[in-house]
């Protein structure tokens, strides 16, 4: 969660589109023109490790120290405070990702990934993901009802599986 804005989140956007520039100038293409055979790991570049080394430049500048990975691995369930960004640990977020075992205290989040960049088919281990709108794994389906916000969205749901 953050506020309109917020300069960490604006760091990270940049981080990835910089990373993203980068590739395409090595490629000699536009950014548009990126494949995934030129994006060494998706996730280095894209996702969660490519947020969290933005995230670290930024709290290392707002607190005026170098802050490393090593300050946020194994913290507990309370999370801890660098500067203004309360960082939670990663099974609030991903307890049932990437092998993490249950029962590491609450977690917030359960997610879903289709893992779409991993093959051409669009899922894990070469398998298209059923479609039909059951659940998979044994886990239930997020349902998010959006009210109030005076759109053409009022009262309607957004599923993710």
């Amino acid at each position: 969660m953050s506020t309109a804005g917020n300069g960490h989140i604006y760091h990270a956007i940049e981080y990835v589109a910089g990373r993203l520039e980068g590739l395409a100038r090595e490629n000699n293409v536009t950014v548009g023109e990126v494949t995934m055979e030129m994006i060494p790991d998706v996730v280095d570049v894209t996702g969660p490790q490519a947020i969290t080394v933005a995230l670290l430049e930024t709290i290392s500048e707002e607190v005026g120290r170098g802050v490393g990975k090593e300050e946020i691995e194994g913290i507990g369930e309370g999370g801890v405070l660098l500067g203004d960004v309360l960082v939670l640990p990663q099974a609030s977020f991903a307890a049932l990702q990437g092998g993490m075992p249950q029962g590491q205290g609450e977690y917030l989040v359960s997610h879903h990934y289709a893992g779409s960049w991993k093959n051409e088919v669009g899922g894990e281990e070469g398998v298209k993901e059923d479609d039909g709108g059951e659940e998979q794994d044994g886990e239930e389906e997020v349902v998010i009802v959006v009210e109030g916000d005076g759109d053409e969205n009022e009262g309607k749901e957004e599923r993710s599986e």
